[in-house]
């Protein structure tokens, strides 16, 4: 089922819910003959029955093999991206302006939604 029709699907609950959802943020390149351990999350649960990892750990083996890279690998990009994105917000909460931006600084506001717990947006 596609994100739109699970989210579509979901909001019909009964149940009160606030769903957030995420975009992929590592950078690994498809390959011709892909080939991942698992796609749905009966898929992923099926892997894990065995292994009872944690779900970072799932997403290090599916980066790891959808990328065909090492674990190690995966986890170096992730760290280099996490410091860029931390590097970002120190530089952005210091109020930085610049003459030459057509928008104004905004990182003000994540500091906002991050004290209220709000930075992801909520679907529903």
């Amino acid at each position: 089922m596609d994100q739109q029709k699970l989210l579509q699907e979901v909001s019909k609950s009964e149940i009160p819910l606030k769903i957030r959802t995420l975009d992929p943020v590592l950078p690994i390149k498809s390959r011709k003959n892909l080939t991942v351990p698992f796609i749905t999350v009966e898929e992923l649960l099926e892997y894990n029955k065995d292994k009872n990892l944690n779900l970072w750990e799932l997403a290090a083996d599916y980066e790891s093999q959808r990328g065909n890279i090492s674990k190690e690998e995966v986890m170096n990009k992730m760290g280099r991206i996490v410091d860029i994105m931390e590097n970002s917000i120190h530089l952005g909460l210091k109020g930085t302006h610049y003459q030459d931006r057509i928008l104004g600084s905004q990182s003000l506001n994540f500091k906002k939604n991050k004290e209220q717990k709000n930075l992801f947006p909520v679907m529903f």
